[in-house]
């Protein structure tokens, strides 16, 4: 089952807008509900896959939703607006920043591409449908985690967004593009892989037990 699927509450206050693209984002819906409604994947050896998300940096500690919501529409788009501006459209304060109003901000820029919904409580088969749809779809999937210093993390947060873009032959690793990581590791390339495991541990250790696709 899955728990919680949130749409883009701009479909009524932006109708104008977004009535050419309705049917659109229904049938992309329906796409992805039946995507991890699958029993299990169909997926050979040799399969695998990565989207080249370019890092943005976060300009703080508390903008690691803004640069990644950067992120995930300069891959789908090749530009996007200031971390500033974004985080002023979405809300950002001091305390971080929340998934719905990230996911309404894509889903309301993206020039192309299935409507991005939250999902609530995903298992780990979940999490690698999720990936594998982005990688075919080039669509990053934003993570909501919460994580310590220890595994395949190299920091410790109690809160921190960033996105999951590409999976190992086999999907027991999964890319992450992360826009804190040169913040401690300044050598950093800005995408490294972890584990399955230690993902939807991350994921599911965080209160709000949430990702976007």
């Amino acid at each position: 089952m899955i728990p919680f699927v949130y749409q883009n509450k701009y479909k009524n206050s932006k109708s104008n807008k977004l009535s050419s693209r309705s049917s659109i984002q229904d049938n992309s819906l329906i796409d992805k509900l039946s995507v991890l409604s699958q029993s299990k994947v169909a997926r050979s050896a040799s399969s695998g896959g990565a989207l080249g998300v370019k890092v943005f940096t976060q300009e703080n500690g508390h903008f690691c939703g803004p640069a990644t919501v950067k992120q995930t529409l300069h891959y789908i788009n090749g530009y996007s607006s200031s971390q500033d501006s974004i985080a002023r459209a979405i809300g950002t304060t001091d305390d971080g920043s929340d998934l719905e109003p990230m996911v309404d901000y894509i889903n309301d820029h993206k020039d192309y591409g299935s409507t991005y919904v939250i999902i609530s409580q995903p298992s780990k088969s979940k999490i690698l449908r999720m990936v594998e749809y982005a990688v075919d779809h080039g669509t990053p999937v934003v993570c909501r985690l919460k994580f310590k210093k220890t595994g395949s993390w190299e920091y410790k947060t109690n809160g921190h967004f960033l996105n999951a873009n590409g999976y190992n032959s086999y999907g027991d690793e999964i890319l992450l593009t992360d826009p804190y990581i040169k913040r401690v590791k300044p050598s950093a390339g800005g995408s490294y892989w972890v584990s399955l495991s230690d993902l939807y541990r991350a994921t599911n250790d965080h209160f709000a037990q949430e990702m976007a696709y």
